[in-house]
């Protein structure tokens, strides 16, 4: 029984100090932002409708509400 709580303990000791370590140095981040990866920026609302070819809608007015 001793040799489960000895175990126990050290594998929750582990787990808190990886938890705390892998934001700083994770090696997925690292293998995919070593510079071959970047930052994939969504289109805007104007260059979806311009590429689609639709119009741009009309504001509306207060008389329209």
């Amino acid at each position: 029984m001793g040799v489960i709580g000895v175990q126990l303990v050290v594998t929750m000791v582990m787990a808190s100090l990886l938890q705390k370590i892998i934001p700083h140095y994770s090696f997925a981040r690292w293998l995919l932002c070593n510079g071959s990866l970047y930052w994939y920026q969504h289109p805007t609302e104007d260059e979806l409708r311009t590429l689609a070819g639709k119009q741009q809608p009309k504001a509306k007015s207060k008389k329209d509400r």
